[in-house]
């Protein structure tokens, strides 16, 4: 090896170690999407592996990977990947920082937080919220100062079944989707609630007490065979939001059942918002994962990206659980077609 060469890619990976982990980064470009007409195709499936870094294999990154339940765009062409827990360090959450890629930059602690389910760059403060799930309680918070600042915590509803997903409409509002709800029966015609929590300028904060709820349709048995009872692992679950960027009357859910032996079922719907309150939402599937034949894994993360060519795309990734014998971390890219 040349030993110059090797010097300089040292050096390289120090300093991506060293000043990626806290930048600040830009926005991510105003995307724009006809919502009344949306549906995908298939652009790129990737399985990462967590243990490269500009071709080099990082063993601080291969030894931490995984568990990844949340993704997100940043700006400069980059994406953050956070995993739920790391058992041999506390349960804490890990954030990578990759390129379009999944080519992984830099790899940290999120900021000494544990069991994180999702994560969104809030695009008017530019602030980083996430929501978590602990063994009791379920809540979400923000990142300032490098510190997390807790916006609120509840009871976990059931095991394993909190905030999963988290989003931020046009109108500057924070959406939050409980995964299955606070029942455990398998009512066919059964909800979910998402809760719709407003910003108050005069407090400069989310007013968790100001929240309204809406009713998610959903069926927490979908997939699974008769005799199967829904529980903590076994059923269907919504596992993350996002806010239509050109609509905030519309929601993009995507849904995730696991029946214990098939592949998880994964389906992305997109839900109408009521006019009011506390009424039930209307929902459309708009893409099936199952009969696109991409065997899905336990996807968990997803969010909109803008592409070089300037047109926009949808990224979806799995949780392996830290199961890599069995399970795997899968980057699903979908390219979005809309219209009127």
């Amino acid at each position: 090896m040349n030993i110059t060469k090797y010097l300089s890619m040292k050096t390289v990976l120090l300093l991506f170690f060293i000043v990626i982990p806290f930048h600040v980064f830009s926005q991510p470009e105003k995307m724009e999407l006809a919502s009344s007409r949306l549906s995908f195709t298939l652009m790129e499936k990737d399985t990462l592996f967590g243990c490269t870094a500009l071709g080099v294999v990082i063993p601080k990154i291969k030894k931490l990977f995984g568990g990844i339940s949340a993704i997100e765009c940043l700006g400069e062409n980059k994406l953050m990947l956070v995993s739920d827990q790391y058992k041999q360090d506390n349960d804490k959450s890990y954030f990578f920082i990759t390129d379009m890629n999944g080519n992984i930059l830099s790899a940290d602690p999120f900021y000494g937080e544990k069991n994180i389910e999702s994560v969104r760059l809030n695009p008017f403060f530019n602030t980083y919220y996430y929501s978590f799930e602990k063994d009791n309680s379920t809540g979400v918070g923000f990142i300032t100062d490098k510190k997390p600042v807790n916006v609120f915590t509840e009871k976990l509803p059931s095991p394993n079944r909190g905030i999963e997903g988290l989003t931020f409409t046009k109108d500057s509002a924070l959406w939050i989707a409980f995964e299955s709800g606070n029942k455990t029966n398998c009512d066919t015609n059964g909800t979910t609630t998402f809760y719709k929590i407003p910003y108050d300028k005069n407090s400069g904060k989310y007013d968790y007490t100001l929240r309204v709820s809406y009713q998610y349709p959903f069926n927490r048995c979908s997939c699974l065979d008769k005799g199967k009872a829904f529980n903590g692992n076994l059923g269907n679950g919504v596992s993350e939001i996002l806010a239509l960027p050109d609509d905030t009357g519309k929601l993009l859910i995507l849904e995730r059942c696991y029946n214990g032996s098939k592949p998880n079922s994964v389906k992305l719907y997109k839900a109408q918002i009521p006019a009011t309150p506390n009424q039930r939402m209307e929902k459309t599937l708009v893409y099936d994962l199952d009969k696109a034949n991409l065997e899905p894994d336990n996807m968990e993360g997803m969010c909109w990206v803008t592409l070089s060519n300037g047109k926009p795309a949808l990224f979806l990734i799995s949780d392996d659980n830290f199961n890599h014998s069995r399970q795997k971390t899968l980057l699903i890219k979908l390219a979005v077609e809309s219209g009127k």
